[in-house]
This record gives C-alpha cells, structure tokens and sequence, in this order.
C-alpha cells in the first residue's frame, strides 16, 4: 500500500518516494480516506500534505462529519 511504501521510503530517507508518495496521497484524498491521509501526514512529518488533506477537509465538511472517524476524534 501507499502508506506502507510511505513509511519504507521514510525510514530509509527516499525523499523522492516520500514526495511520490504524498502527490499519489493527495491526488487520491476524499471523504472517506481523508482522516488516514491526515495521520499519515502527522506521523511521516509531511506539513504540505497536512496543510492540503486539512483545506481538503474544512472545504468539504459537511461530508465529513458524517463520518465515523469524525466522531472518534479527541480534542487536545
């Protein structure tokens, strides 16, 4: 999967795969995948992405908080 080659590419410090990786992430967001493309965006360390899956979720919402990942998030 995208994230298992995400988090290979990381460890091992492929910057061209990791980017590979994000545009592929990006180009492929929606509602129902948006909050895992979120964590692996935090945990990889990838602002850009954050900051695109974060716009991509603020301008569609309504969709996603209909989701169940909407109603397991925690405020910290």
């Amino acid at each position: 999967t995208v994230a298992a080659l995400l988090a290979a590419s990381d460890f091992l410090r492929m910057e061209d795969a990791v980017a590979a990786c994000c545009s592929w992430l990006l180009q492929n967001v929606s509602v129902e995948n948006a909050f895992m493309v979120r964590d692996l965006a935090i945990e990889f360390r990838q602002t850009e992405l954050l900051e695109s899956v974060t716009s991509f979720l603020l301008e569609n919402f309504e969709h996603v908080m209909r989701r169940p990942e909407f109603a397991a998030l925690h405020y910290k």
